[in-house]
């Protein structure tokens, strides 16, 4: 069976166990079997069905995440259908709550009439929230919507357009620009280590790694950032949604000057709440640490990116990549170890004598932030590149404009079928 088949009953499954059982339910640890039994389905027959590796990360990685938010919204938050909200205790409001106007009214108080549709619409509300935007429990630095009084749907519609439009010509461009040569000498997993090769390092190599890590940073934001915009778009132009439930998927880079600003501002918070929630159970459920401690502190960050380097070895592996290949586990706590070497050293900054101006502190965040990535993301990305250093077509995008014609016709065409999509929800607005 096609591995996206397996999605879409995970999807199903999920939807139906939240909105239609109670959260001491004993069908909810039974929903979590069903669910782990189509992601040990689907994961191995992704590359088999996608055939490159962006296709078949984009379907494994979804299919894992979604478990994990099963996990999440189901078992450790525990959200509930009678009280439009989770009752475990694990999830806690926003500590600055909006004011009466602007919540939501289905946040103000308990979920009123009790029907099939009430249920089946609170379940597709929370399968397909991951940042719970616009309710009590948004997850934290989520960014704002870009909001215009007048025009405000027709101009989304444009923006998120453009937006799309920009990230395809920027995937295709980077797919174009690979050089199996430069790759095979510079991007090989022998390469990953860096500081006990330092003798035998280049210039050349060095700038290699560093184009290689941007291309990367901006490849995932094209195509995550991306993805969410076709999303955007389509539910904004068929009024399912509004501009204001779709803000920006990344922060704003300015903030990336510390690992942790990186992390948890910049970088998309769409598996926050699942880590958070699985760091906060094991740390202060399982291990019984009091809250408000370093050592909790430190340790729910150690959890939170090991919970992250489970889910993406498990897409390496979707993406034809061995376990013992996979940097996913390496990547993923190095960075968290560097959060809490960095906590460590800014605390003992800040209880010295030594002051700086603010814009030579961010400065030197800028740079330690860029030599860590510079350093770690090879973990991750090399492994995940073997089929674009062995030739072969991996590209994200379909169809290139710097192919043969008839590509190009394929890749305009998919462009205006944007358009007629934007056209269409712009003159019905």
């Amino acid at each position: 069976m096609h591995p996206i088949l397996y999605l879409v009953f995970q999807l199903i499954l999920t939807v139906f166990i939240t909105g239609f059982t109670q959260p001491d339910s004993r069908l909810r640890p039974i929903g979590l079997v069903g669910s782990t039994l189509c992601v040990v389905q689907c994961i191995p027959l992704c590359m088999t069905y996608m055939v490159r590796v962006p296709w078949a990360a984009l379907v494994g990685g979804y299919s894992v995440t979604h478990l994990y938010h099963y996990l999440d919204i189901v078992l450790l938050s525990r959200w509930s259908f009678l009280h439009n909200a989770p009752v475990s205790g694990l999830v806690r409001p926003s500590p600055s709550p909006k004011s009466n106007d602007e919540v939501p009214a289905e946040n103000k108080k308990a979920t009123g009439e009790d029907t099939f549709l009430a249920r089946l619409l609170f379940g597709l509300k929370l399968t397909a929230s991951f940042r719970f935007v616009g309710t009590l429990y948004e997850v934290r630095n989520t960014p704002r919507a870009v909001i215009v009084k007048r025009g405000d749907r027709t101009y989304f519609l444009w923006r998120t357009f453009a937006t799309i439009a920009i990230s395809y010509a920027f995937l295709d461009a980077i797919s174009v620009m690979n050089d199996p040569a430069i790759a095979s000498k510079y991007l090989d997993l022998d390469k990953i280590p860096l500081l006990f090769r330092l003798h035998e390092v280049t210039a050349e190599e060095i700038l290699v790694r560093a184009f290689t890590v941007l291309a990367a940073g901006i490849g995932l934001n094209c195509v995550q950032g991306g993805l969410y915009n076709v999303f955007a778009l389509l539910g904004v132009a068929i009024h399912v949604s509004e501009p204001k439930d779709w803000p920006p998927f990344y922060g704003s880079p300015q903030d990336a000057y510390t690992l942790t600003s990186f992390w948890n501002v910049f970088w998309h918070q769409i598996n926050a709440r699942k880590f958070s929630s699985i760091s906060h159970y094991t740390v202060h459920q399982l291990f019984h640490l009091p809250r408000g401690t370093l050592v909790a502190r430190y340790l729910r960050i150690l959890v939170a990116f090991l919970s992250s380097g489970v889910m993406h070895l498990i897409d390496d592996f979707a993406s034809g990549i061995r376990f013992g290949n996979s940097g996913a586990m390496r990547f993923f706590l190095t960075q968290g170890l560097g959060m809490v070497v960095e906590d460590i050293i800014i605390k003992f900054y800040h209880s010295s004598t030594i002051t700086m101006p603010r814009l030579m502190e961010k400065s030197i965040g800028y740079l330690w932030v860029s030599l860590f990535l510079i350093w770690s993301v090879p973990a991750y990305m090399y492994p995940i590149m073997w089929r674009a250093n062995l030739g072969l077509n991996d590209s994200t995008v379909p169809f290139s404009f710097f192919e043969s014609s008839a590509e190009r016709v394929k890749a305009f065409t998919c462009l205006l079928c944007a358009v007629a999509v934007g056209l269409c929800g712009s003159l019905f607005s």
